[in-house]
């Protein structure tokens, strides 16, 4: 593990974390909900995986947010549900690399 993975590993999950659950909100709500808030989360996230070289958790944010910039435009079940799931699979990702920063 190089030295910007090591020291920034355990504050990226952390941070991650607030992210996935802060686009996660984006379930909870009605008509009203900030459906562009779970793209800007993901993006951000994805982001911040880029710059440790973490393609894996940047292919699957990229993903979330493209189909969250999607049902921001067509608020469909469809489109929900699509989101629902990327968020599920960047969440998987983030607890495995969770294991490697002790978290």
């Amino acid at each position: 593990m190089d030295d910007l993975l090591r020291d920034f590993l355990p504050r990226f999950v952390v941070l991650s974390r607030v992210r996935l659950e802060n686009a996660a909100r984006a379930f909870d709500g009605g008509p009203s909900v900030d459906r562009r808030g779970y793209a800007d989360e993901m993006h951000a996230l994805g982001g911040e995986a880029a710059v440790l070289d973490l393609p894996r958790v940047y292919e699957l944010a990229r993903e979330a947010e493209r189909v969250g910039k999607a049902w921001a435009a067509s608020a469909t079940p469809e489109a929900r549900a699509s989101c629902q799931a990327a968020l599920e699979r960047v969440r998987a990702a983030i607890a495995e690399v969770s294991k490697d920063a002790g978290h």
